[in-house]
């Protein structure tokens, strides 16, 4: 997607770096940043800066794919780096085959001011046979790689005129010592509108190509690819997009080779022949139809989605169970709203004699999948108190935010992720801490068009705005929350 032209001159005195984007506004956005980043800076050149673009989708990789004048050294990482178990190197010859590998980049490019792409950094594993990210910081770190030693003409490089670019999906599996030297660029997934332009572009004609169809013979309508997109596919990426245009392709072809028809229109009722039974349904009307149901957003290592949390109660002496495969942080949260519903019990009309006399059961579906985090605090303390007072939840709603102790809303993060799965969800109002609002600057206007945030600092704002109705028997009322909506 990216045509990226760079002079083997030095970088001070480079007219510029011409960039053409392909795809769709965001790339275009993203290469344009990137671009002036390199050229109005032209002094992170000199200083070897270490550039990292993290993103939950996997387009990092594709852009740079077609990068002219530039060397991949991804085999070193594949073979090396990675985490196969075949290849028993000890940590001295896992720092010399780096450095050669860097040194033959170099040798390749034919100067000696490339741009190095480092693919997957978060993928490094460090165990007995050596550490990567030690050999990784001897030839990345601006203070040491101008003066080290290399072990492939065994004389001293200066690596210093050289600029480092790595991708990364996740942030969190890179080691502290490299990540604390890495100028990180966070690029967020696909909207929908964006999905459909890469759909209607790119995907689909490479597809109708590779199955030998074109589009007289094979016609998707973009009602069609909405439809795709939506009910066949939940990713920040298009990868499986990529995939099911191209099943869509095959069974047309099929069609083709048994000379079933000329041509073919595919509507949204020929989907299910071809793809089989919708994998992805909205039922957010459907889950919070009952109380004691609350509707999150959270983020995860492929960009954001939304949960439902699911509160019930039994006979019981007063215990809390948490399932759903929730990790520690999550699991206090659900400690800190059980304790904050008890101390206000008495303000939200709730019977004290149900802590004493029943337990209490918070469940987050998709058990099989890791969860923890901070953000479903609000979500889990809405549900429980759906649950205690019978007030359902609005099935139009969702929220994030950390709860404290004392009822505050404290401000999380990954907000652009969850808003853009929120409006995938269909979710047309999100209630989000005050102190989020500003995180609404970086997404454009046109991805949240139709949509309704609520800014909250007290979860009494929540439960007022969250709840179908006002809870009976309330003693406090909530202060004005402030609210925006696109």
């Amino acid at each position: 997607f990216w045509i990226i032209s760079l002079t083997p001159m030095k970088p001070v005195h480079c007219l510029g770096i011409f960039v053409i984007s392909l795809a769709d506004r965001k790339t275009l956005n993203c290469s344009l940043f990137l671009s002036g980043f390199l050229i109005l800076c032209p002094s992170l050149w000199e200083i070897s800066s270490l550039l990292c673009l993290s993103s939950h989708a996997a387009f990092v990789n594709n852009r740079f794919g077609k990068v002219s004048r530039v060397y991949i050294i991804n085999d070193i990482f594949k073979i090396f780096i990675g985490t196969s178990t075949s290849h028993l190197m000890l940590g001295i010859v896992y720092r010399f085959l780096l450095i050669e590998v860097i040194i033959k980049g170099i040798k390749k490019c034919q100067t000696n001011n490339p741009v190095f792409i480092l693919d997957e950094v978060d993928k490094l594993a460090s165990d007995f046979r050596g550490d990567p990210a030690s050999a990784l910081l001897e030839v990345l770190d601006p203070e040491q790689n101008h003066t080290f030693s290399d072990h492939y003409i065994d004389v001293p490089f200066n690596l210093s005129s050289c600029f480092f670019i790595a991708t990364a999906n996740q942030l969190e599996p890179i080691p502290p010592a490299l990540r604390d030297r890495l100028e990180v660029l966070e690029l967020s997934g696909y909207t929908l509108e964006e999905k459909l332009e890469i759909a209607q572009r790119h995907l689909l004609p490479k597809a109708l190509k590779e199955h030998g169809l074109d589009d007289e013979k094979c016609i998707l309508g973009t009602t069609t690819l909405e439809k795709i997109i939506g009910s066949y596919t939940r990713e920040a990426g298009v990868r499986n997009l990529k995939r099911e245009i191209a099943s869509v392709c095959r069974g047309v072809a099929v069609g083709f080779a048994e000379g079933e028809y000329e041509e073919r229109e595919v509507g949204i009722e020929d989907l299910e022949e071809i793809l089989g039974p919708v994998k992805y349904v909205n039922e957010m009307a459907q889950r919070t139809d009952v109380t004691g149901v609350a509707t999150g957003l959270a983020w995860t290592s492929v960009g954001g989605d939304i949960l439902f949390i699911e509160a019930t109660k039994m006979d019981g002496k007063g215990g809390l169970t948490l399932t759903g495969k929730l990790g520690d942080v999550m699991k206090e949260s659900a400690q800190a709203a059980l304790s904050l519903i008890r101390s206000q019990a008495d303000d939200w009309g709730i019977d004290t004699a149900v802590f004493k006399d029943h337990d209490l059961h918070v469940h987050v579906p998709a058990g099989s999948i890791p969860k923890d985090g901070p953000s479903a605090g609000v979500t889990m303390l809405t549900a429980l108190v759906s649950l205690l007072t019978g007030i359902k939840v609005r099935a139009d709603v969702a929220m994030t935010g950390e709860i404290t102790l004392r009822g505050n809303v404290l401000a999380v993060g990954g907000i652009k992720e969850k808003i853009l799965a929120a409006k995938r969800a269909g979710v047309k109002t999100i209630i989000m801490p005050e102190r989020c609002e500003k995180d609404l600057v970086e997404i454009p206007e046109e991805n949240i068009e139709g949509m309704k945030f609520i800014f909250v600092k007290r979860i009494e704002e929540v439960l007022e705005h969250a709840l179908v109705s006002p809870i009976k028997g309330g003693k406090k009322r909530a202060k004005k929350s402030s609210s925006r909506s696109r």
